[in-house]
């Protein structure tokens, strides 16, 4: 475990950062949820930054509306981009203390900072809410199943646990679980909070597929436990059979590639 200096654990403000790309449909509601929480918490939004991957339609403009209204400053970064650079060019430009990453199709319920900033120990280096749909699982096995691969729809992160991280490019999915395995292996904590309740449109971007059980392999992102389990339940659903098949020999493909680059 790497020698940590000790931080305060109050978390006054923090930085959203929030990736984007044709949005106009789900961001404005997004952004009236969060501003709902924040209304209702001791945490106040020291700035807004939106990364947009170039969006054709009103997402940029919804996003300055809702700034001017509820009064955040706003920064706006229009390039190409995946997520992962994305949340790499985000974490280069937040200056606040803590970083809320908040997906474009993500509703947080009103007490959703107030609990996240409360389980912010000196610690702790993120912590991660809970989808609306997974409450019906008892808590501690929804902790369990949850931390074999952790997210960053809605998860609050210490600056400074990430600072630097340089996420490789070739990672165009899987990035969430980059991050939280980069927080670990630096000696601070990721946190599973069932407090923190969020519902998640789940725009489908990103269905099994090669690529994902490559880096998942690779950089032991995902073990080929869960790849198999996540690939059967295409079976079951009678959705992305073929693609759950590539998954798995994508893993198996990048497990080799990483054994060998070892």
């Amino acid at each position: 475990m790497t020698d940590l200096e000790i931080s305060p654990s109050t978390v006054n403000e923090i930085d959203v950062c929030i990736p984007t790309w044709n949005s106009e449909q789900v961001l404005r509601t997004s952004l009236d949820h969060l501003a709902q929480s924040e209304d209702k918490s001791l945490v106040d939004i020291s700035c807004l930054y939106i990364i947009d991957n170039n969006s054709e339609d009103g997402t940029v403009k919804i996003a300055q509306e809702a700034a001017e209204e509820y009064g955040w400053e706003i920064s706006i970064f229009c390039e190409k981009t995946n997520l992962s650079e994305a949340r790499k060019l985000a974490v280069s430009k937040a200056s606040a203390d803590w970083i809320l990453f908040l997906d474009d199709d993500v509703r947080i319920e009103p007490a959703y900072l107030s609990n996240l900033a409360a389980a912010a120990a000196p610690l702790v280096g993120g912590v991660q809410g809970i989808k609306k749909t997974n409450t019906s699982k008892h808590n501690s096995n929804w902790v369990r199943w949850r931390s074999h691969r952790s997210g960053t729809h809605a998860t609050l992160l210490r600056r400074k646990t990430v600072d630097g991280i340089n996420i490789p490019k070739e990672i165009t999915v899987l990035e969430d679980e980059y991050i939280r395995k980069y927080v670990e292996e630096n000696g601070w904590l990721w946190v599973y909070n069932h407090q923190s309740i969020y519902r998640h449109d789940n725009m489908g971007r990103h269905p099994p597929s090669w690529e994902q059980g490559y880096l998942a392999g690779k950089y032991d992102l995902m073990s080929f436990c869960l790849v198999l389990r996540s690939s059967l339940a295409t079976v079951k659903s009678g959705k992305y059979i073929l693609e759950g098949l590539k998954q798995i020999c994508g893993w198996l493909a990048g497990r080799i590639k990483r054994e060998r680059d070892n």
